[in-house]
């Protein structure tokens, strides 16, 4: 097994926390739409959390509405230079157990 120096482990867990958050959010969106099919009238009170149903407006450019002639001038863009991190599981290694084990935990009933 081919190991990358000391930020071997920090790639593990990264790939592990990374797996968990997704995890998460999945369980987080069963559960909003469980709150919005219930259409709750007011403020709901858990034993340590209250939430609100509200709705927001906003209001956001739509670029495609945009005349091509302001969308292709260059003068309008500006270039962002970010640093992107991406993990993935290795073939030839199954997944941590704990990893394993955190998604069977949240999965939706």
């Amino acid at each position: 097994m081919r190991r990358d120096g000391p930020l071997a482990e920090i790639a593990d867990e990264l790939g592990v926390l990374r797996g968990r958050i997704k995890a998460l959010k999945a369980r987080e969106q069963v559960l909003w739409q469980a709150i919005l099919d219930a259409r709750p009238n007011g403020t709901v009170s858990g034993e340590s959390f209250t939430l609100d149903v509200r709705r927001q407006v906003s209001r956001r450019l739509d670029g495609q509405q945009l005349p091509d002639h302001i969308r292709e001038d260059p003068r309008y863009w500006k270039t962002v230079e970010t640093q992107v991190v991406t993990t993935r599981p290795r073939r030839d290694t199954a997944p941590p157990w704990d990893m394993a084990e955190d998604f069977a935990l949240i999965e939706p009933f």
